[in-house]
């Protein structure tokens, strides 16, 4: 390679290996802060998500509880109500989230974002409806509309896996992606100690040795 860029000073080719070494050094920093940064911005969204799927299933646990013990389930269930909307949003737009600041997903979570919210719009008319029912309609209606909420709730449930799913993939292929360029900047690495070490042999090893011989 030395020999392509036609150096000829000793001095030349040295501060060349030394920019090239600097050069992989900082690569491999900037790679990891970038990997680094990437997960941060997606594992909050991860944890968020995790929780909507455990806000759902409360929520048809808290739906089944008003009608023996209304008042607390009522409280409870318009709580979760609430902080399931708040991350839907956080992670749509960006945002916080139960105290948690969210960057908005990528794009390529757009379609599982847009099925988790198509079903929330059907699960919460239910859900408030089965919330409020037992008061105002009776046992009757009530246990109506949670089979409804039931069936609903399989649907809400499977839309919030799969968003969990694409977060865990996209964590995966993010962390795949960085061991790779730190691979090939590793091999880099590699390559550029056999180039010092050839270049030393020849440049200062072997005129030594030249100089012994003839001194011998």
């Amino acid at each position: 390679m030395l020999r392509i860029l036609k150096m000829k000073k000793i001095g030349d080719k040295a501060f060349f290996l030394l920019f090239i070494f600097f050069t992989i050094i900082t690569a491999g920093l900037l790679v990891s802060i970038q990997a680094a940064l990437s997960l941060r911005a997606v594992a909050p969204s991860l944890d968020v998500a995790g929780r909507q799927r455990m806000l759902s299933q409360r929520m048809l646990a808290l739906a089944g509880m008003v009608a023996t013990d209304p008042a607390p389930a009522q409280e409870d269930g318009r709580r979760c109500l609430a902080e399931f909307e708040e991350a839907l949003a956080a992670l749509g737009a960006g945002g916080s989230a139960n105290r948690v600041r969210l960057f908005p997903l990528p794009r390529a979570l757009a379609g599982r974002l847009d099925a988790v919210e198509a079903a929330w719009g059907r699960f919460k008319p239910v859900y408030l409806s089965a919330l409020e029912g037992p008061v105002r309609h009776g046992a009757a209606g009530f246990h109506g509309r949670l089979a409804l909420l039931n069936r609903e709730a399989v649907t809400l449930l499977a839309a919030a896996e799969s968003l969990m799913a694409g977060l865990r993939g996209l964590a995966v292929r993010r962390v795949e992606t960085t061991l790779l360029l730190l691979t090939a900047l590793a091999l880099c690495a590699g390559a550029l100690f056999l180039l010092v070490y050839r270049f030393l042999e020849r440049e200062l090893l072997l005129p030594i040795r030249e100089l012994s011989q003839a001194a011998a």
